[in-house]
């Protein structure tokens, strides 16, 4: 008896929906459900929602989440909704074929159920696939969902076996929560269109309860402000929005396969509807604080807004912000990381973010723009900080085993930039997929010239890294020490002008 990864028989397409369906019997009330998926899942037994958020990784390094079940004694269900995102391109995923994989254990550790060819799947009916539609490209696609389907059984057949890796690892940071809705307050309102203030930032799953007729159409946007008395969904090309249609009378939905970052929700409908309920479930990292005590109010409040952020851009990953992206950039990343070092008493979710890091693996040997990604693009600059965040590792942890693993991917990491010096100072890397950005200013988002000021100088900080990291783990190497020692009477030649 071997579990093996799955799908439905229908042909694969992105940005595609499938739905799992089995029934067990068990002789107590708990049981244990190993589960991985490619791209996310969301797990309901006896019709009741129970978990979703898969960890995104590699596809040569699935992590597998365990969910202990409170089942019924004798019969139960079980059915699960995948999403397959399918797109190389995105920021936040790693390209592989689709497929769920899980494994069913009674409180003795029997194995009771386990996904192979037998278990019934089937396209989703609920979800639309294959629409496409961007939200942002760190995002992914926007959703469609057909709520006049929801009683509709689907036509199961067997599933079909997917060739995936199965070196399956445990996360290493925590599960998140979903607490309590928000209390919402309704800015506007009438029977065709709402508008909805949470009164802050939040990331979760958008709820609501709304009574309508059968074929009513809704668009849902979300925001983190408004103008003009709405919110501004459509900016460029980025679509903050999802659609649905309604079944006739009450519709409830909870949106558990997209995190959302926003602090407005606004409905509009083709058709008049009541409106009974419009909020947000938060879905947070389980954090535990660090107390300080601070007298001052107004130091106070900016204390808290700042521990707040931090916790808002947390979820499977370190994230750049809640709304509009939630990509995981080895520069942001680094000063999140320093200042959750103060903040919390977690480390967990730290040394997951460095070992997906280490992960990564281009051809050039540089770190993708993001991870886990398949997409191109590169910044060689944010390689450099990863340097001072493997420093900073050791420093508040004093985990030296970490930077061990870790040394062999800097070896290759601080030699990509040696291969590009040139008379003692470093050269640009150039061409479509290098991207040596620094800021959001002219001449410092595009730099034109073959080398420049901030790469030269954030790879000497490099080097100063490298060779405490190297010594750390008994590596000693010289050649560090001697590049700082020839590079910086070349870059002050090159680049000083009193």
């Amino acid at each position: 008896m071997n579990a093996k990864w799955i799908w439905d028989d229908n042909e694969i397409i992105s940005d595609s929906y499938s739905e799992f369906y089995f029934e067990f019997n068990n002789n107590s009330n708990n049981a244990l459900l190993k589960i991985s998926a490619d791209t996310n899942y969301s797990l309901y037994l006896n019709d009741k929602y129970i978990f979703n958020s898969q960890y995104q990784s590699y596809s040569n390094y699935p992590i597998i989440d365990d969910i202990k079940l409170k089942t019924n004694i004798g019969l139960n269900k079980i059915k699960i909704i995948v999403y397959y995102m399918g797109n190389p391109s995105f920021f936040t995923y790693y390209m592989d074929k689709p497929g769920l994989y899980f494994e069913l254990y009674d409180k003795d550790n029997n194995l009771i159920k386990y996904s192979d060819e037998h278990i019934k799947s089937s396209r989703c009916l609920t979800y639309k696939s294959g629409t496409k539609s961007i939200i942002t490209p760190q995002l992914g696609f926007r959703f469609f969902y057909d709520a006049r389907n929801e009683n509709t059984i689907p036509s199961y057949k067997n599933s079909v076996v997917v060739d995936k890796s199965i070196n399956f690892q445990n996360r290493i940071n925590k599960k998140l929560l979903l607490i309590e809705k928000v209390k919402s307050t309704t800015i506007s309102k009438d029977k065709k269109h709402i508008l909805v203030d949470l009164s802050k930032e939040y990331t979760g799953f958008i709820y609501f309860k709304i009574k309508a007729k059968e074929n009513t159409k809704l668009l849902v946007t979300f925001g983190e402000h408004i103008i003009d008395g709405k919110v501004r969904y459509l900016i460029g090309n980025r679509n903050f929005s999802f659609e649905y249609i309604c079944k006739d009378g009450i519709n409830i939905f909870l949106s558990n396969l997209r995190r959302l970052g926003l602090r407005y929700i606004e409905i509009y409908s083709d058709q008049d509807v009541l409106f009974k309920e419009v909020t947000l479930y938060p879905t947070v990292y389980p954090f535990k604080r660090k107390e300080y005590q601070i007298e001052n109010e107004l130091d106070k409040k900016i204390y808290e807004t700042s521990i707040y952020t931090l916790e808002c851009c947390y979820h499977e990953h370190y994230e750049d912000c809640p709304w509009r992206e939630q990509s995981f950039y080895s520069f942001d990343s680094r000063n999140q990381i320093l200042s959750g070092y103060y903040a919390f008493k977690n480390k967990e979710q730290v040394k997951s973010a460095i070992k997906l890091i280490l992960l990564d693996n281009r051809e050039d040997n540089l770190l993708s723009i993001c991870y886990p990604t398949r997409n191109p693009l590169v910044i060689p600059s944010f390689s450099l900080h990863f340097f001072t965040t493997i420093y900073e590792y050791y420093k508040y942890t004093k985990d030296k085993e970490l930077l061990k693993e870790a040394y062999p991917k800097l070896i290759k990491l601080i030699n990509a930039f040696i291969s590009r010096i040139k008379d003692n100072l470093l050269y640009n890397f150039k061409g479509d997929d290098y991207w040596n950005f620094y800021e959001w200013v002219d001449g410092l988002d595009y730099p034109t010239s073959d080398t420049d000021l901030i790469l030269n100088t954030m790879f000497i900080i490099a080097l100063d890294n490298m060779d405490k990291i190297s010594k750390i783990v008994g590596k000693k190497d010289s050649r560090y020490k001697e590049l700082i020692k020839s590079m910086k009477p070349m870059i002050n030649k090159t680049f000083y002008n009193s």
